[in-house]
């Protein structure tokens, strides 16, 4: 059984070193494979749960995982890691040739997220194979995890994983996937000819920003008219802040109360036709 690399990521812009080698075994304990048959495309209006997987497409030439498909391609070049790197490890990872000859290779990568959190210098006591113990008065230690966090398919060229925040560090550009709004968005929302945006950009909080770059991506408010915003509300006992026909946008509150109500989050149940909201939205196909 051939051994393969293991790779670190370091802090920065595509920093990669050279970890260690290890069995096919070690690294299939250490990075389990994904079960990926029921994983969906990722959107920032959907939340996932604790051990679903999303999947974002990305493109032929795609900046965000190319570094790692140029460093498989040129790996002499890299060098082994250093002591002093231990602590900046971002993440570990190792990759999979799944084709090769006369065409261009194509990788599957597994990834593994690191937090200094993870790194420490302590006292340790070790267990040898030869049944005896060995006691390290300082040792340099990085807890590792049996969890693949992200995994790229290079067949379909899609990028899975389960939180997006904790690949954030790890791929340089993802956040164009999950962007918050600019000006260009402020702009677009006061367009909007039942909206009054009176909150500052600088006073609107993270979350809210990404629901307005949201509502201007989707177009959302376009679909809806005032009435059928305010109606809808209302049928939930949530009250829109209206003041000559406009929805006041005067907190980031208000900001996330017309989110909620233009993509309709509020809902009766089925069963037991209680009111209840979600905070995910996800599009479901219809059965044959």
């Amino acid at each position: 059984m051939t051994d393969k690399c293991l790779y670190g990521k370091l802090s920065g812009k595509n920093n990669f070193v050279k970890i260690k080698s290890l069995s096919e075994d070690e690294i299939n304990e250490l990075f389990p494979f994904v079960s990926i048959d029921e994983a969906i495309e990722f959107s920032p209006q959907a939340l996932a749960g604790e051990d679903e997987y999303r999947y974002i497409q990305l493109i032929d030439d795609d900046f965000i995982i190319e570094p790692f498909i140029s460093m498989q391609d040129s790996t002499a070049s890299y060098n082994n890691i250093n002591k002093s790197q231990l602590s900046k490890l971002d993440a570990i990872f190792v990759a999979d040739v799944i084709s090769e000859g006369d065409e261009e290779k194509i990788y599957d990568f597994r990834v593994q997220r690191l937090w200094a959190r993870y790194y420490y210098t302590k006292p340790s006591v070790q267990w040898l194979s030869n049944n005896e113990c060995k006691f390290n008065s300082k040792q340099d230690i990085i807890m590792l995890r049996f969890s693949t966090d992200a995994y790229y398919q290079g067949s379909t060229k899609r990028l899975y994983f389960k939180k997006f925040e904790h690949i954030k560090k790890i791929f340089t550009g993802i956040d164009r996937y999950y962007r918050t709004a600019c000006k260009k968005d402020y702009d677009a929302l006061k367009q909007i000819s039942f909206v009054d945006m009176q909150i500052v950009a600088s006073k609107v909080g993270v979350q809210s920003s990404r629901k307005i770059a949201l509502m201007v991506d989707e177009k959302i408010l376009q679909q809806k008219n005032l009435k059928q915003l305010k109606k809808y509300a209302e049928k939930y006992n949530q009250s829109l802040p209206i003041t000559e026909n406009k929805i006041v946008l005067a907190e980031n509150k208000d900001i996330d109360l017309l989110y909620s109500v233009a993509n309709e989050l509020f809902y009766t149940s089925e069963l037991s036709k209680e009111p209840r909201k979600t905070n995910s939205v996800i599009k479901l196909e219809a059965r044959n």
